[in-house]
């Protein structure tokens, strides 16, 4: 029979499960028209005046990234008096609040409740319940509309959802597949022989919604093939491809073959980008500022939201279109500075997950504007409070514990 304080624990585990997939993946609950993440706001700000540890970790442990986001901040308020749109100002203080605040808010009760468990791990286990999501919505239609009726904020007469956008999560054509991938890359190194189960449902989560989460899944498979050489993955790949030569005989390929054309250009595009009608597009959207005030300052246009004229979604060419190359240099020191103090707090093995997000956060800036709340972003952030957080708590005790030695 489970004891009362084992129960008691289960439960709170549920609850941090819940509470992180709706911080992490953000659906938008349509029946309040609202953004999961949002229903944290309230909670967190009476948080910060009664809780002693959130208002601690907010003012004390995050010093220089801070600063550096503080001054995107300040430079798009000045970038949006002198003309520029406010749409930036918007993102960079919901940045801040989702990333900062609300993550800080997450950590302490993770750490209060929850210290004997290893964030990566509670992470990579949400990362398996989204991937679950995603083939079931994928396999079951009904369901799919339920979902997408009920927790999602993207126009449903959109052509791209007849064959893409499987999941409980927002950015599901886009960042949901980065996040999905690096889950995936995580998923590769486990020695467990049941990890190995998992990866068609990551696969199913990436492929089936953004295929760019399924680029560093690719160089990370490449590595554990030809550079460590190990038979397993060899194995590994035979089995994914006599799996997909099994589904396209299937009737569940012709029930879904726009999504598998989808999938196939996309291949031959990585394949053979002289052929890419992708990499064409791509190239009509870079847009180069067009005097030397627009490289340095930006022009403060908003390239992405556009519709006439000029119109572009590469996150480097909007960023730098609209605060030139200052603003750039400014969200690359702000990734440099989180990646650093990463690195100082945290071990070797910990960084390497840390590495790896700001990786698909400079690839994935490549395909759409990254500077904003969004699930990379938040993960980001939630693994670099808890990094700089437990150490904080560390170096506390062990001043507390010197100075009664001492004495």
């Amino acid at each position: 029979m489970i004891s009362l304080n084992k129960f008691t624990r289960i439960i709170g585990l549920v609850f941090l499960y819940i509470i992180l997939y709706l911080y992490i993946y953000n659906p938008y609950i349509n029946i309040l028209g609202v953004a999961s993440v949002r229903l944290f706001y309230p909670i967190v700000f009476c948080a910060f005046f009664f809780m002693k540890a959130f208002s601690t970790v907010v003012k004390k442990t995050l010093k220089l990234d801070v600063l550096v986001l503080f001054l995107i901040l300040l430079f798009v308020s000045v970038r949006g008096i002198f003309g520029g749109e406010l749409s930036w100002l918007n993102r960079a203080i919901s940045l801040f609040i989702d990333g900062y605040i609300v993550s800080a808010f997450i950590i302490v009760l993770f750490k209060k409740y929850f210290k004997d468990k290893n964030l990566a791990d509670i992470l990579y286990f949400n990362s398996m319940i989204a991937a679950i999501i995603s083939f079931v919505c994928l396999l079951n239609p009904n369901f799919n509309d339920f979902v997408r009726s009920n927790f999602s904020s993207i126009n449903q007469d959109f052509n791209f959802l007849a064959f893409r956008g499987y999941g409980l999560s927002a950015g599901l054509t886009f960042d949901y597949g980065m996040i999905q991938g690096l889950a995936l890359s995580y998923c590769l190194f486990q020695k467990s022989k049941k990890s190995l189960l998992l990866i068609p449902l990551f696969l199913v989560s990436i492929l089936f919604n953004a295929r760019t989460g399924i680029v560093i899944p690719a160089l990370v498979l490449f590595y554990l093939l030809f550079i460590r050489l190990k038979i397993r993955y060899w194995m590994l790949a035979g089995i994914l491809y006599v799996a997909f030569m099994f589904i396209i005989t299937t009737d569940f390929f012709y029930e879904n073959l726009r999504t598998f054309m989808w999938l196939e250009k996309g291949f031959e595009e990585i394949t053979d980008s002289s052929n890419s009608a992708t990499f064409d597009t791509l190239d009509k959207m870079v847009i180069w500022p067009s005097s030397i005030e627009g490289w340095i300052w930006g022009t403060g246009e908003d390239l992405f939201n556009n519709r006439y004229g000029r119109n572009s979604d590469i996150g480097y060419i909007l960023q730098l279109n609209y605060g030139g190359l200052l603003l750039c240099f400014f969200i690359l020191s702000w990734l440099l500075v989180i990646l650093f103090r990463v690195k100082k707090y945290a071990n070797k093995q910990y960084f390497i997950v840390v590495f790896f997000v700001v990786f698909a956060i400079v690839l994935g800036n490549y395909k759409g504007d990254i500077f904003s709340s969004n699930i990379l972003t938040r993960v980001l952030l939630l693994l670099y409070v808890y990094s700089v957080y437990g150490s904080c708590i560390y170096m506390k005790r062990s001043l507390i514990s010197s100075t009664i030695v001492h004495t």
